[in-house]
């Protein structure tokens, strides 16, 4: 998932997107239980800033379901990578 800079952590926004509206996203949750899940996925992605947050401890954040679901799928996750990858070695090549 291409994701824009996002501002900082607002109450009221998306955490994984920076949107704080209803959108093509679907509308916003407030996610507790999920923010292990979260956590392990800031770490892998590299995602530090998000990660820091995280690592915060907030009670609930707010995600679009989607959001969410591309942010901490195995198989989204891998694609992301592998396109990742793809990237850096056709840039290597020039």
């Amino acid at each position: 998932m291409d994701r824009k800079p996002r501002p900082p952590f607002l109450a009221s926004a998306c955490v994984l997107c920076g949107c704080d509206a209803e959108s093509s996203q679907g509308s916003l949750s407030a996610v507790s239980r999920g923010l292990p899940k979260l956590i392990e996925f800031s770490k892998r992605r590299a995602d530090e800033e998000l990660h820091e947050y995280f690592m915060t401890k907030p009670d609930k954040v707010l995600v679009h379901s989607e959001c969410r679901r591309d942010y901490v799928g195995e198989k989204r996750f891998a694609q992301q990578q592998k396109r990742k990858h793809d990237t850096e070695t056709d840039d290597a090549e020039l």
